[in-house]
């Protein structure tokens, strides 16, 4: 099992679509967790191990530990838990362009909110 925690704005996953993009292309099954709460970030989990929405659901809903139980709680309710799907975008040691996409991202961002 792989996670990454990807950052985005509200709006704009184009990040978070090239990372489960790639990791599609690697791994079999990968699910995609939004945050919930002040941060806007997505969680990209891939693994090739046994897995669907359900058995996701009910591994983390079995999670022991007290200070995560409400973390999974809350993105379990609220962070539209999805499978993810292969987009055509894959990002490779030549074609890596995160710094570009991440700048982008965060120009469009501060002039939406001008």
């Amino acid at each position: 099992m792989l996670a990454v925690n990807v950052g985005r704005t509200q709006t704009d996953y184009r990040l978070v679509d090239a990372l489960s993009g790639t990791l599609s292309a690697v791994f079999s099954k990968t699910f995609i967790i939004d945050t919930a709460g002040r941060f806007n970030n997505s969680v990209v989990f891939a693994t090739d191990a046994p897995a669907s929405l359900e058995l996701f659901r009910a591994r983390a809903e079995a999670e022991a530990n007290p200070k995560l139980q409400p973390i999974i709680r809350d993105a379990l309710a609220l962070g539209n838990l999805r499978r993810g799907r292969p987009n055509g975008i894959v990002f490779t040691d030549d074609l890596a362009p995160v710094e570009r996409l991440i700048d982008d991202i965060i120009v469009s961002y501060v002039r939406a909110t001008r």
